[in-house]
């Protein structure tokens, strides 16, 4: 019954801040925010994380997600998380790539989260890293793949360019 009634109290307290955030914060933030408004009255990690494993089964607008790396988030239902991993992919269409740091500031996401979607963007073959920039790795629009994806990157990073060097005659 008390994890129940803190599954309740988390999706009601974190829709502001999950909305405001794209619809997905890390279970870290949520610990933080959560706490800082109870006050006194702390809960406990492994309550939180209870709670929101409790979630999906009261049909509550939030859910409880793993990334492949094990780092936990609550993410919104309503929120559609293509819109996101879109506009990462668009910000990767610039030459120099996009870093984590960089998706982070112009998302509005934490760190950790920009990391975890420039890694599983890469794992779907829609971004690739191509070595470092100063002390974080650079992800690029993967070219080589055959998607959508692939063509508005070759559309942008092309814009005005000749798409082969011209014969030397």
């Amino acid at each position: 019954a008390f994890h129940r009634e803190l599954a309740l109290q988390v999706a009601d307290f974190t829709e502001a801040p999950l909305t405001a955030n794209h619809g997905v914060l890390s279970l870290t933030d949520v610990y933080c925010l959560f706490n800082r408004a109870r006050g006194t009255e702390m809960v406990s990690p492994s309550d939180l994380l209870t709670a929101c494993e409790l979630l999906s089964e009261l049909a509550l607008p939030a859910r409880l997600v793993t990334f492949s790396s094990g780092a936990l988030a609550l993410r919104l239902l309503r929120n559609n998380e293509e819109d996101l991993e879109a506009k990462i992919v668009q910000l990767a269409c610039c030459p120099a790539g996009v870093s984590a740091v960089e998706v982070g500031l112009s998302t509005g996401i934490s760190l950790l989260l920009a990391n975890e979607y420039l890694l599983t963007l890469e794992q779907q073959r829609r971004l690739c890293r191509d070595g470092k920039r100063g002390d974080s790795l650079a992800f690029f629009p993967n070219i080589f793949a055959d998607s959508p994806d692939a063509r508005l990157a070759l559309a942008t990073l092309t814009r005005g360019l000749p798409l082969s060097p011209p014969i030397a005659r």
